[in-house]
C-alpha cells in the first residue's frame, strides 16, 4: 500500500509525491510545473480504487483535474474544464455508492461551475450537469445515480436551495424550497447514509438551521433538542450519552425543562424527554447512567430529596427514586456508577460513613453499602470499578498509609479487601480502571517505574506492570482506555513518539504503538479515545486548519479520516468520553456530544458501518467478543470461561427492548420469543466461532444479539454462567 502527498523538496516547488513507508520509496512521482511553482494541490484529492484524483497543473492548460495511479506515466489530465490558463481546479470531489466513479465541481467560464463525473480515466471523463449550476458548491453527495447539491436559483426565485441533478436538463433542478421564496435555505454538509437516504443542513423561518434528512424524495428534520429560530445558537448541551437495549439515554437541556433524561432511537421523532423529575425548575445534570440488568441506574436532583440515586425501565412511569441514600434534602451524591455482573457498584456518602462502595441490584431493598472501609466519617474514597460476575476490582484507601490502591470486592463485607500494595510506599493511585477479555487494564505508579499501563486478573500475584514503556522513573501516562476484543487502546508518552495511541493485549510484546498520527517525536494529544467495533478507532484531535474534531482510524493512513463537525477552524470537539461513558452505539450508528455553529452542543451521529458491540457484562468468568459482520466476509466470535470442565451454548437472537432476567443472577439480550437458534456446542477454556457473512444487501441493517451459556459438566447446577452479550450490526 502507498500513499500520495503533496511536497517540495527545494528545488521543484510542491508536486506530487508517494511513499510505501520507507524513505527509498519515498519519491516525487511527476515535476507537473517544471521550475520551482507548485505543481499539485491534494487538498479535495479523492482515492478511486488504486487512484487518486487530484488537481494539477498542465503547461498550457492551468489547473485542472487529473488522476495518478503512482507512476509518471500514470499521472495524466482527465478534462480540461476551463479552456486555456484558467483554473478549473477540483472541487469537493465525491465518491459514488458503488466506489466505481467520483463526482467534482470545476469552473468552466463565465458561466461558473458545472459539475463532471470520472471513472478515473480520460476517455470516462464527462461533463455530468448539462447546464452551469453557478456558484461554487460547498458539497455534494450522490445516491442512486442522482448528484445532490447547493446552488442559486437553479429554479429561478428559489434562492440557494437544495438541488439535483440526474444528467439530463430536465432533471436537473431545485428539489426542495426549505425556505419558500426568494429567501435561502442554505443546504449544506450533505451526506450520504446509505443508498436510500441523504442528510443535509438547511433553515426556513419557523425552525432555523436544522439537519434533516431526505428519503426516498420526503424530507424529514432530525435531532436538534434546544433548536433556536434566530441566532445567537443555544445548546441542549448533552452528556452521559448511553445505550440502553433498543435506545440510547442521555441528559440534556431543552431550553423549558432543564437538564434531564431523554430516550432516542436514532431518529427524530423517537428523541424525547424522559421524564422531568423536577417540572419548573433547572434540571440537574445528570452524570452517569449504568444498567442494573434490566433496569438503568442514574444520578439525579430533586428538592426534596437533594442529589441522589434514580431508576428508569425507559418508560415515564418506570422513571423514579430508588433510594433515598441521605435522608431528606441532603444528598449522598453517589458517583462512579459502573455496571458489572447485572449490578451498579457506585460510591455515596449516607451521611455518617464518608464516601464508601455501595452496590445496587435496581431494587430499593438491593442498595445498600458494600464495606466502611475507612471507618468512621473518613472516606475511602472509591471509584474506578471494573471487573465481571462478582469479580470487581476499584481504587480506595482503605487505612490511611496505604494511600489509594487497588482493592477486590464480590459484593459482601467479607469479600472486600485491598487486593494489592503497589506502591508500599505512598500511593500508587490506580486510574482509569477497564475491563477487557478477562482482565482488568489500568495506569498505575509503583514508585520505581513511573506512572505506567498495568493489569490484573483479580488475584495479588497476577496483578503486575504491563510494560514500562519509558524505562525509568519517567512516566508514560496512560490515559483514555478503550476495549476492544480483549485488547487496551490508550494514549501514552514516550521520547520518540510524543503522546499518541498505543494498543496492548496485556503482554509486554503486545503492547506497542497503534497511530502515530503526527509522526515523529511531535505528539497529536488525541484524547477521548473509543473503540468501536473491531475496526475503528475514534478519537478527538486538534487537526490542521480543521480545530480540535473527531477522526476515526483503523491505524493506517489510508484509513484515517476526520469528521469536521465544526466547518472551518472552529471545533467542533467530539466529546466521546462524557462523562464518564465514551460514547453509544445503536446498531452502526455512533452517538456523540458535538459542537456545530448552527447548534451550539448536541448530540450526533455517524455511520459507523458494519459493528460488533458487547452489551452489558457477564455474569461469572465466561466473556466473547467478535470482529465486524461486513457483508461478503467471515465474521468470529472468540472469548473464554474460567470454569472447569466447560461445556458452552452460543445462541443467537434477536435483540430484546431491555435485557431480560435470566435465573437470580443473569440477563438475556437477546428475545427468545421472537426466535433464536444454537449457533454451536463447544468445550474446553476457549471460545472459538466462525460465521460466514452473505453478501446480499438485503442483510445490510439486520441487528442480532450472540450470548453463551456455559457450566461445569461435572457439576452442573451450582456452575451455570452467562457471557455478555454481542450485538452484531451486518453492514459494509
Amino acid at each position: 500500500s502507498q500513499i500520495v502527498f503533496e511536497g517540495n523538496d527545494g528545488s521543484s516547488g510542491t508536486e506530487l509525491w508517494v511513499s510505501d513507508g520507507t524513505s527509498q520509496g519515498t519519491k516525487m512521482i511527476v515535476d507537473l510545473n517544471k521550475g520551482s511553482g507548485r505543481g499539485a494541490i491534494t487538498q479535495h484529492a479523492i482515492a478511486l480504487g488504486n487512484k487518486v484524483i487530484f488537481a494539477g497543473f498542465a503547461p498550457g492548460k492551468g489547473w485542472e483535474a487529473h488522476v495518478t495511479d503512482g507512476t509518471a506515466k500514470g499521472t495524466v489530465l482527465l478534462i480540461d474544464a476551463y479552456p486555456g490558463l484558467g483554473w478549473g481546479s477540483l472541487k469537493y470531489p465525491h465518491l459514488d455508492s458503488k466506489g466505481k466513479k467520483v463526482y467534482w465541481s470545476s469552473y468552466t467560464g463565465a458561466g461558473g461551475y458545472r459539475i463532471f463525473v470520472t471513472d478515473g480515466t480520460p476517455s470516462g471523463t464527462q461533463v455530468f450537469s448539462p447546464k452551469n449550476i453557478g456558484g461554487i458548491l460547498t458539497s455534494m453527495a450522490e445516491s442512486l445515480g442522482k448528484v445532490y447539491f447547493e446552488a442559486n436559483d437553479l429554479t429561478p426565485g428559489t434562492g440557494r436551495e437544495l438541488c439535483v441533478s440526474d444528467g439530463t436538463l430536465a432533471g436537473t433542478k431545485t428539489i426542495h424550497d426549505t425556505n419558500p421564496g426568494k429567501a435561502s435555505g442554505f443546504a449544506h454538509h450533505l451526506t450520504r447514509q446509505d443508498a436510500a437516504r441523504v442528510f443535509f443542513v438547511a433553515g426556513d423561518a419557523a425552525s432555523g438551521q436544522e439537519v434533516r434528512r431526505m428519503t426516498s424524495g420526503a424530507l424529514f428534520q432530525i435531532i436538534d433538542i434546544n433548536a433556536p429560530k434566530v441566532r445567537p445558537t443555544f445548546s441542549s448541551d448533552p452528556t452521559a450519552v448511553v445505550r440502553f437495549g433498543k435506545f440510547v439515554l442521555f441528559s440534556a437541556d431543552d431550553g423549558k425543562s432543564g437538564h434531564e433524561t431523554w430516550i432516542s432511537d436514532g431518529t427524530r421523532g423517537g428523541t424525547r424527554l424522559l421524564k422531568d423529575l423536577g417540572p419548573g425548575i433547572a434540571g440537574f445534570r445528570t452524570h452517569a447512567y449504568a444498567a442494573a440488568g434490566d433496569k438503568l441506574i442514574f444520578d439525579a436532583y430533586t428538592p426534596s430529596t437533594g442529589i441522589e440515586l434514580f431508576v428508569t425501565d425507559g418508560t415515564p412511569k418506570g422513571t423514579k427514586l430508588l433510594k433515598d441514600i441521605r435522608k431528606g434534602q441532603l444528598s449522598s451524591y453517589p458517583g462512579a456508577l459502573a455496571s458489572i455482573g447485572g449490578k451498579v457498584y457506585f460510591f455515596a456518602n449516607e451521611g455518617t460513613s464518608g464516601n464508601e462502595p455501595w452496590v445496587t441490584n435496581g431494587t430499593a431493598a438491593g442498595t445498600r453499602m458494600i464495606k466502611d472501609l475507612f471507618p468512621g466519617a473518613h472516606s475511602s474514597s472509591p471509584g474506578s470499578f471494573a471487573g465481571h460476575g462478582d469479580q470487581v476490582v476499584f481504587r480506595a484507601i482503605s487505612r490511611l498509609k496505604e494511600g489509594y490502591e487497588l482493592h477486590i470486592t464480590d459484593g459482601t463485607d467479607s469479600g472486600t479487601k485491598l487486593l494489592k500494595d503497589i506502591r508500599p510506599v505512598g500511593s500508587s493511585f490506580p486510574w482509569h480502571l477497564t475491563y477487557s477479555g478477562g482482565k482488568v487494564f489500568f495506569a498505575a505508579d509503583d514508585g520505581r517505574s513511573g506512572y505506567e499501563l498495568w493489569v490484573t486478573d483479580f488475584t495479588s500475584a497476577g496483578t503486575k506492570m504491563v510494560k514500562d514503556l519509558v524505562p525509568g522513573g519517567n512516566d508514560s501516562s496512560p490515559a483514555w482506555l478503550s476495549a476492544r476484543n480483549g485488547k487496551i487502546y490508550f494514549t501514552a508518552r514516550t521520547s520518540a513518539t510524543g503522546t499518541e495511541i498505543f494498543v496492548s493485549d496485556g503482554t509486554s510484546a503486545g503492547t506497542k504503538l497503534f497511530w502515530d498520527h503526527v509522526p515523529g517525536r511531535s505528539s497529536s494529544f488525541p484524547r477521548d479515545i473509543s473503540a468501536v467495533g473491531s475496526r475503528k478507532v475514534y478519537f478527538s484531535t486538534r487537526t490542521q486548519g480543521l480545530g480540535t474534531e473527531t477522526v476515526v482510524t483503523d491505524g493506517t493512513p489510508a484509513g484515517t479520516k476526520t469528521m469536521d463537525i465544526y466547518p472551518g477552524t472552529g471545533s467542533g470537539f467530539g466529546f466521546f468520553k462524557v462523562s464518564p461513558y465514551p460514547r453509544a452505539t445503536l446498531g452502526s450508528q455512533v452517538f456523540l456530544r458535538g459542537q456545530h455553529p448552527d447548534f451550539g452542543q448536541e448530540v450526533f451521529t455517524i455511520d459507523n458501518g458494519a459493528t460488533t458491540e458487547p452489551m452489558g457484562s457477564p455474569y461469572g468468568s465466561t466473556w466473547i467478543h467478535g470482529s465486524d459482520p461486513v457483508l461478503g466476509k467471515s465474521a468470529t466470535i472468540t472469548g473464554g470461561t474460567g470454569l472447569s470442565n466447560a461445556i458452552h451454548l452460543t445462541i443467537m437472537g434477536a435483540l430484546s427492548a431491555r435485557p431480560l432476567r435470566f435465573g437470580n443472577s443473569g440477563f438475556l439480550h437477546f428475545d427468545p420469543l421472537r426466535y433464536f437458534y444454537v449457533a454451536t456446542v463447544t468445550q474446553g477454556p476457549k471460545i472459538q466461532l466462525s460465521y460466514p457473512i452473505p453478501n446480499k444487501p438485503a442483510l445490510k441493517g439486520l441487528q442480532v444479539v450472540f450470548q453463551t451459556l456455559a457450566f461445569d459438566s461435572k457439576n452442573f447446577t451450582s456452575t451455570l454462567e452467562l457471557s455478555n452479550g454481542l450485538h452484531w450490526a451486518l453492514s459494509n
